[in-house]
């Protein structure tokens, strides 16, 4: 069990009958936390600022509305870092162009050490498939 949710299991029930987000959403919030990794807070603000503790994000970033991916998953498919994937879609709306140089005679390297770094590997969607529009929402940017 991941400690960041704060949760400590005792073996007992907390609760002679279900909480009201229970009843609501078929789960405690605590079972969500440690599926995603994160803490009940989070849970519960997804729930105040979305609607929804299945909705990670308010609407989906660039490359999932273009492809689909998030941008994680677009660089280890183009082999490229994902603020590079993130800048191309910027500037020119598509990540199979050629990048200038920006100095010239000196190659652009890519050695794969972001594919380690905990900043660029969120492979997460901006939406959970538990959450009840997912079928609907996601079949619109694949």
């Amino acid at each position: 069990m991941p400690k960041k949710t704060g949760f400590q299991f005792t073996g007992k029930p907390m609760f002679l009958k279900p909480s009201r987000f229970e009843e609501k959403w078929g789960e405690p919030a605590y079972k969500i936390a440690q599926r995603e990794d994160t803490t009940i807070t989070n849970i519960h603000m997804r729930v105040n600022n979305y609607g929804s503790p299945y909705q990670r994000k308010s609407k989906p970033s660039l490359a999932e509305q273009i492809y689909g991916k998030t941008y994680y998953e677009l660089g280890l498919e183009y082999d490229m870092h994902p603020v590079t994937i993130y800048q191309r879609l910027r500037k020119y709306g598509k990540v199979d162009c050629e990048a200038e140089m920006s100095v010239p005679g000196r190659p652009i390297g890519n050695d794969g050490s972001w594919k380690k770094d905990s900043r660029f590997n969120r492979q997460k969607c901006w939406l959970m498939p538990e959450h009840e529009k997912y079928e609907e929402w996601i079949s619109q940017f694949k």
